[in-house]
């Protein structure tokens, strides 16, 4: 063996231990999705689209991740050395092309002993109303609702508390991740394309990790997938989200209607309808540097809208 041989060995003898001590994600690659040696929750690439992604179970194995992918926000790209959505409308190769503290649980059964002295009475617990902005429960003791009431005129919008007059405060058709309930994916209640990924680190919580199906896909809430031989079941439809806005919307009347339906907002975009089908309506724009009026249902100079 001479010098040469040996000093090769000596290096490779100090790089190998360095190498083999390292334990990185290999969701490197963006043709690949892969969590081989991933932390649990970590990003990794979705091969078919570059603004999605997929979450890792755990990096037990390649493909140990949740069967669904998962999209980026409006703007954003996945980066796949970054393992997160970034900025940009640029995509890697092999690509193609707001949270609330909204609770629908009771608090926990309370336990109870004999007082020494007269209980302190307390205003009971009221949550909100899945479908309806203008409703609530209250909780009893025993940690279930045992009542309903209805916000008055002058306070119209349940917020989760108390009735108020903001109506992009409403609670209601949020997705939600039970606190009881298992990491796994959950239906869009505005969009029957759509899901959420309950991972239990947001039990109790509004999910915000989002995908959808695609194209001639509905998810499918029984058996947790995308599929394309179930009907379109939207659970929630035209709900005014927290921007005053309607996204996504669905014509159940013919007619012109505001994106943002709040009269203090006046924006450009608006839909048209020309038939009650139920069908998704993409956005339109008012020309000229004209906005949508709220009230009139058709496109005004600015000075013309409240």
């Amino acid at each position: 063996m001479g010098p040469r041989t040996l000093s090769c060995l000596l290096v490779m003898a100090f790089l190998v231990p360095a190498v083999f001590a390292q334990s990185t994600c290999l969701g490197t690659d963006p043709c690949v999705a892969n969590c081989k040696n991933c932390s649990p929750n970590e990003k990794v690439p979705d091969p078919e689209d570059c603004r999605g992604y997929y979450m890792c179970i755990d990096g037990t194995e390649e493909n140990n991740y949740y069967p669904l992918p998962f999209d980026c926000d409006d703007g954003e790209v996945f980066n796949f050395t970054e393992h997160d959505c970034v900025k940009g409308d640029s995509c890697e190769p092999c690509g193609t092309t707001t949270v609330s503290d909204c609770s629908y649980e009771c608090p926990a059964a309370t336990t109870t002993t004999a007082p020494l002295f007269d209980a302190i009475e307390t205003d009971p617990v009221s949550i909100p109303s899945f479908y309806d902005c203008n409703s609530y429960y209250t909780c009893g003791d025993d940690g279930q609702p045992d009542g309903s009431g209805t916000c008055e005129p002058e306070t119209p919008f349940f917020d989760g508390e108390k009735c108020q007059t903001d109506e992009t405060k409403c609670c209601h058709c949020h997705a939600y991740c039970p606190k009881d309930g298992d990491p796994g994916v959950i239906a869009d209640p505005l969009d029957c394309r759509g899901y959420y990924l309950c991972t239990g680190d947001d039990a109790g919580a509004v999910p915000t990790t989002h995908g959808k199906c695609n194209d001639g896909e509905y998810f499918d809430t029984i058996l947790g997938k995308c599929s394309a031989s179930i009907p379109c079941m939207t659970q929630c439809t035209n709900v005014i989200g927290a921007d005053g806005c309607i996204e996504p919307f669905t014509c159940l009347e013919i007619g012109y209607f505001a994106r943002c339906p709040l009269a203090k907002q006046c924006t450009p975009d608006y839909y048209h309808c020309t038939e009650a089908t139920g069908a998704y309506q993409e956005a339109q724009s008012c020309g000229s540097g004209t906005v949508f009026h709220p009230d009139s249902h058709n496109c005004v100079t600015s000075d013309r809208c409240p």
